[in-house]
């Protein structure tokens, strides 16, 4: 499938430290003398208590509820220091969310020719080993992506050969010193169609029900607005050629909830102006809608919200439900709070506390995710995706500055250079601790879960 040039607008380009980005098998005990000729041994009728069962039939029906709550494979470790992916979490999930962003690159130049070119097998490899384990959960499973790195150019190129090309695409000045790729380059109807191809065959092979084509869309804009347009209808044009294609496909875009606000790492450079918050707020929110009209995924971190506190800001969903139709899906794409103080930089010396311990701590953590569940319950979100159900850096020693405590830790976290403050920013957001030890917060999301799923 080819495409043809993108048309109107300017010019267009988006982000590379995308969130760091469900399953759930149920077993039944096993049977004595099970797959014999015997039959299964029953339980003696003499030794069954009848209080039991009075107790069984008096306990209230919880009720039922129509949010399910899922996590990101995404962790790392001393072997795999970015993307060491972990489904331990399944049983606690009613889905299963592969958040890949631009993590494992797009073979541009190999998807120009069609949606079954031959692949690099190591590339290939990189997907079966996320995908099996969802697949075989047999649980609802999504998928995030982003044709861009950094939020502002084109993401990694996957060579014929395996390897991997980053920066490789022509970029202008945006704004804070971003790379943005225009999206009005000679070379953008190829991109297009390679993009299509890349997404198409990701359904084909997975069978995939519901695809986020775009991961935090909105960020581009304010990164690189002189080609915004350009950038709004190379989605678009994505989306549309996409949806003619695979119909069946829930084809849908993620947003930073944060942005519509003028909120988040992004405040300094998407200010409203003379405009009130709540007239940019929904103009925003359109406009988002109207690029992605079956749906729209958010990622959402109030912990960054300013000015800094331990507040969660409550009904910003329900604002977005209110801009929406009745039928139109909402996810919650990304969320976490950090229960570890959390600082701006690390080295050469110790930078300012971005969480400080009166908003990072595993009580306000616990009173987080009991807000959010309620905002996103009151506004019918669809799925919550919590980001990291395990911290992939030591608690303690992670609150430490100069670091100190777990080497392993230590310097895992310094070998990120300058992405170290955004490495750190995820890092204990676990529902379980490092060591694997249940926080509090995890006794909420179970509590939660124990309320039958009932989805139309």
């Amino acid at each position: 499938m080819t495409i043809a040039n993108p048309t109107g607008g300017g010019r267009a380009d988006a982000k590379k430290w995308g969130r760091f980005g469900l399953v759930m098998c149920f077993s039944l005990p096993t049977l004595t003398n099970c797959g014999s000729d015997a039959s299964p041994q029953q339980p003696d009728a003499k030794t069954i208590d009848a209080s039991t069962i009075d107790s069984a039939l008096d306990a209230p029906t919880l009720p039922a509820r129509k949010l399910g709550l899922g996590f990101s494979p995404f962790g790392a470790s001393a072997a795999k220091p970015f993307g060491d992916w972990t489904f331990a979490w399944l049983p606690d999930a009613d889905f299963v969310h592969i958040h890949t962003d631009d993590f494992l690159g797009v073979p541009w130049q190999l998807f120009e020719s069609g949606n079954n070119p031959t692949l690099p097998a190591t590339w290939v490899a990189s997907w079966d080993e996320l995908m099996m384990p969802a697949q075989q959960s047999t649980k609802p499973v999504l998928v995030s992506l982003s044709p861009i790195s950094d939020r502002s150019h084109l993401a990694p190129l996957v060579n014929a050969d395996g390897t991997i090309s980053r920066n490789w695409d022509p970029t202008v000045p945006g704004v804070n010193s971003a790379a943005c790729y225009t999206f009005n380059e000679g070379g953008t109807a190829a991109h297009a169609t390679a993009y299509v191809n890349y997404l198409t065959w990701l359904i084909d092979r997975y069978a995939l029900k519901r695809l986020f084509i775009g991961t935090e869309t909105d960020i581009y804009w304010y990164k690189c607005p002189a080609h915004k347009d350009a950038y709004k209808n190379f989605m678009a044009l994505v989306k549309a050629v996409l949806k003619r294609d695979r119909p069946t496909t829930h084809v849908m875009m993620t947003f930073s909830l944060d942005y519509f606000d003028a909120n988040g790492l992004g405040g300094a450079i998407n200010g409203c102006g003379a405009t009130s918050l709540d007239a940019c707020r929904d103009a925003r929110i359109d406009e988002a809608l109207a690029l992605s009209p079956d749906g729209i995924g958010l990622s959402y971190y109030p912990q960054s919200y300013f000015p800094m506190s331990a507040t969660f800001p409550a009904d910003r969903i329900m604002h977005v439900r209110a801009r929406t139709t009745a039928t139109n899906e909402i996810w919650v794409t990304e969320s976490g709070w950090s229960a570890v103080p959390v600082r701006l930089s690390y080295a050469p010396t110790c930078g300012d506390l971005f969480y400080t311990d009166v908003v990072a701590s595993e009580a306000t953590q616990t009173a987080a995710l009991q807000s959010l569940l309620a905002d996103a319950e009151a506004a019918n979100v669809r799925g919550l995706t919590w980001w990291s159900s395990r911290d992939y850096l030591d608690a303690a020693t992670a609150a430490t500055c100069p670091c100190t405590g777990d080497s392993e830790s230590c310097s895992r976290s310094a070998s990120f250079g300058a992405a170290e403050f955004f490495y750190r920013a995820y890092a204990n957001f676990g529902l379980w601790r490092y060591d694997g030890t249940a926080r509090p917060a995890l006794a909420t999301w179970q509590a939660f879960r124990q309320r039958p799923l009932r989805w139309d």
